[in-house]
């Protein structure tokens, strides 16, 4: 009886693979005389427009320094969206109750009149919860940036 040649097919699978590989290969590379346009990862689409909003005024009192004092934000957002379709409002009452709940829940409140980093913690997490408002809505616009202008002062008296 002859002997069968153990492992043919095998070599000619890693033979096949070898050549589908190298296929993919030189086809998704460009050519040395075909030009690639630079891209820009800061240029935006033409098409969007973009809108600066007030979305109100927030405050609460906060101990610092053994004191207590008045800590306000007033946050800035910007927009952007498609040129034929007006911003959405983000003043109304639904808006006002995510971007209070966040903001009186932000664990460090008294820190937001002098650290970025946690002005830029508070602003993301209104961001993403307004942009999912925003979503939930169907709207083609979305919340870009947020700037928290906080300020810091004393806690305003009554009159008695």
């Amino acid at each position: 009886m002859a002997k069968k040649k153990a492992g043919g097919w095998g070599i000619g699978i890693v033979a096949a693979a070898l050549a589908v590989g190298a296929f993919l290969y030189l086809t998704g590379q460009p050519q040395k005389n075909q030009k690639i346009a630079p891209q820009s990862s800061t240029a935006k689409p033409a098409h969007l427009h973009i809108q600066t909003v007030a979305l109100g005024s927030y405050g609460s009192a906060v101990h610092r320094n053994g004191q207590e004092l008045a800590l306000q934000i007033r946050p800035l957002a910007e927009l952007e969206g498609p040129p034929g379709e007006s911003p959405p409002s983000l003043n109304g009452p639904a808006e006002q109750e995510i971007i209070g709940n966040i903001f009186l829940r932000f664990p460090q409140l008294a820190a937001l009149p002098t650290d970025s980093a946690a002005q830029e913690r508070l602003a993301e997490q209104i961001r993403i919860q307004l942009n999912a408002q925003l979503s939930a809505h169907r709207s083609h616009w979305q919340v870009r940036s947020l700037q928290l202008r906080p300020s810091l002062g004393p806690i305003p008296g009554g009159d008695e």
